[in-house]
């Protein structure tokens, strides 16, 4: 494992390099000042954590979905500045669409993000969820949750208590495993698939 997390690093070193001489020959062109730079990642990889290497898609745990997302804004607004909105890559297209100063489609979905540079919160998100094939997640402020799209085969975790998600409550507090997976099916529009195969280990 550490061997791995060494070459990870040297990866992340690697493209860290050569994106800043990406960057630097558009600003040597002035190219830069015209240009909306989005950075974000598609999934994370487990480097050893909870027992699994690579992209496992089991569990959707944070070292999975967690990933960053970096907008630059050509007027530098909000340069350095973070924000812990429960943001999503389909954010991406109505915020550059924003910037770019055109009205995003009313069925296009996500929100415009580009106010967080000025200082204001998009539109209230008291949740993030997602899924990929069998698998979803859901979290909120206090609660996490991951599953399997198949009775029983949930986890539930208190953030507050127990942040670094090791302790499951699904069995402890059934009730609100339940609730959380009712806010998933709303949102997915109904009863969640289950595609047999998908979780079989050969």
């Amino acid at each position: 494992i550490p061997r791995v997390k060494a070459l990870y690093a040297a990866e992340v070193t690697m493209t860290d390099y050569w994106l800043g001489v990406f960057l630097d020959r558009l600003a040597e062109r002035d190219l830069d000042r015209n240009t909306i730079f989005v950075l974000v990642s598609d999934h994370g990889v487990f480097l050893g954590e909870r027992g699994f290497t690579g992209k496992s898609s089991e569990m959707l745990y944070p070292e999975l979905i967690h990933v960053p997302m970096i907008i630059v804004d050509p007027e530098r607004r909000g340069a350095g500045e973070t924000n812990d909105y429960y943001a999503s890559p389909h954010d991406i297209a109505p915020t550059v669409l924003s910037m770019a100063g055109i009205e995003a489609p009313a069925r296009m979905n996500g929100v415009d993000l580009s106010g967080v540079f000025d200082g204001n919160e998009p539109s209230p998100r008291p949740y993030a969820y997602g899924g990929y094939k069998n698998s979803f997640f859901l979290r909120t402020d206090r609660w996490a949750m991951s599953g399997i799209n198949e009775p029983g085969l949930f986890k539930l975790y208190d953030l507050k208590e127990d942040p670094g998600e090791t302790r499951n409550l699904a069995r402890r507090n059934p009730r609100k495993a339940r609730q959380l997976y009712e806010v998933v099916k709303r949102n997915a529009g109904g009863e969640l698939p289950y595609y047999e195969g998908l979780q079989t280990r050969t």
